[in-house]
């Protein structure tokens, strides 16, 4: 899922990054996440369950 804008300025406030372009995919219990077209980490749903 590739944030919206209004979402992705949500995020890069909560986690004080700077991007362009932020993509969430979702894996069972986990998490991918995608900032500028670079795979950065996998991280618990429950961490960004507000995007969803």
């Amino acid at each position: 899922m590739r944030l919206n804008q209004e979402q992705l300025d949500k995020f890069t406030e909560i986690f004080e990054i700077k991007a362009k372009s932020v993509i969430l995919v979702k894996k069972n219990k986990k998490v991918t996440i995608i900032i500028n077209s670079v795979i950065i980490f996998d991280v618990d749903k429950n961490l960004v369950k507000e995007f969803f």
